[in-house]
């Protein structure tokens, strides 16, 4: 049972992860066809140039997430809904007001 409960807490902080990773992709890809798009108003750039930049933007928006990931995975784990509550409404992830 206690391993149900647990699994259940983790399942409750990983909704709240995976809504924060998609808001972050979707500001991450924006962002990069805009360098792109810069980038090619003033230089001929490649395939290999945009996956550079591609690959850049992914690595920094992931390592900025890696630590508030483990910080909401133990909030859920410490029975803390407020602060996962607090984190979807500050970052008004599914709707959070």
């Amino acid at each position: 049972l206690e391993l149900l409960k647990k699994q259940y807490k983790r399942q409750n902080a990983d909704r709240v992860i995976s809504d924060l990773y998609s808001a972050m992709d979707k500001i991450r890809c924006h962002e990069r066809d805009v360098a792109i798009n810069k980038l090619k108003a003033k230089h001929t750039i490649g395939e290999m140039e945009c996956e550079v930049l591609n690959d850049l933007t992914h690595a920094v928006a992931y390592k900025i997430l890696a630590e508030p990931t483990k910080v909401l995975r133990r909030a859920a784990e410490q029975d803390d809904e407020e602060y996962l509550t607090t984190v979807k409404e500050l970052f008004r992830l599914n709707g959070g007001k």
